[in-house]
C-alpha cells in the first residue's frame, strides 16, 4: 500500500510525462517491492523552480530541474536489497523521463509502522490481523 508524492521543479511538465511517472512508479512499487497495484497511489505535483535552492542557490538561476520523490511503505514490508533497489529505479526513471537533472534529486522511501497508517478506515496493522 504505498503512496507516492513526486515533485517536479521543472517548467512545462507535460502530461505525458506525469502519466509516465506515475505509471512507471507504480510498476516499480509492484515489480521490486511487492505491493498491490491496485493500492498505489501516486501523485504528480510541478513546483517553481524559484521555491527550490540546491547548495544554497536557486534552482531557477542554474536552469536545472530536480525531483524529490517520497514514497511511504509500511516498516519491515521489504528487504534493503529491495529498497536499494527500488531507490535506484525510481532515479533512473526520473532521467528518463524528465531528462538531466541536478544531483541532489532524491528518493526516499519511508517505512511507516502497520498501527500508523492505512486506508478504507482500516490500519495495516488491523488489516494483517483481520487476515484468517
Amino acid at each position: 500500500m504505498p503512496y507516492v508524492n513526486i515533485r517536479v521543479a521543472r517548467r512545462g511538465l507535460s502530461e505525458q510525462q506525469r502519466v509516465a511517472l506515475s505509471r512507471l512508479t507504480t510498476d516499480v512499487m509492484v515489480d521490486i517491492l511487492g505491493k498491490r497495484r491496485e493500492l498505489v497511489a501516486v501523485q504528480v505535483e510541478e513546483s517553481d523552480a524559484g521555491g527550490w535552492f540546491i547548495g544554497g542557490r536557486c534552482l531557477a538561476e542554474q536552469n536545472q530541474a530536480t525531483a524529490y520523490v517520497e514514497a511511504k511503505i509500511t516498516l519491515g514490508t521489504n528487504s534493503a536489497a529491495q529498497k536499494a533497489e527500488a531507490v535506484e529505479a525510481l532515479n533512473r526513471m526520473l532521467r528518463d523521463v524528465l531528462g538531466e537533472m541536478a544531483e541532489a534529486s532524491y528518493v526516499t522511501l519511508q517505512e511507516v509502522s502497520a498501527d500508523a497508517w492505512g486506508y478504507a478506515g482500516l490500519t495495516q496493522a488491523a488489516r494483517s490481523r483481520a487476515k484468517p
